[in-house]
């Protein structure tokens, strides 16, 4: 590529692209965006875990509201026969 130095330290995609065209900031340019993956990463596991806690609870209420839904005698009805 031209203008880019091609002593700087390389890498395979976009981060290795970056690294060479930042220049003297390419160690904290890639040091943020470390960062600020691992900053979205655990905000999304935590919208997960709140994901699945609201599917549980849900999943517990629907359970005690079937079990309390009226049902059937349990004794059969007995049958006479004249």
């Amino acid at each position: 590529m031209p203008g880019v130095d091609q002593d700087l330290p390389s890498g395979k995609g976009c981060p290795g692209y970056v690294a060479r065209a930042a220049g003297p900031q390419a160690q904290s340019l890639i040091q943020v965006a470390q960062e600020s993956f691992v900053d979205a990463w655990q905000q999304t596991m935590w919208a997960g875990t709140a994901v699945m806690v609201l599917l549980f609870v849900s999943s517990a209420f629907r359970r005690l509201e079937r079990d309390e839904l009226p049902t059937a005698s349990p004794e059969p009805a007995q049958v006479t026969r004249e």
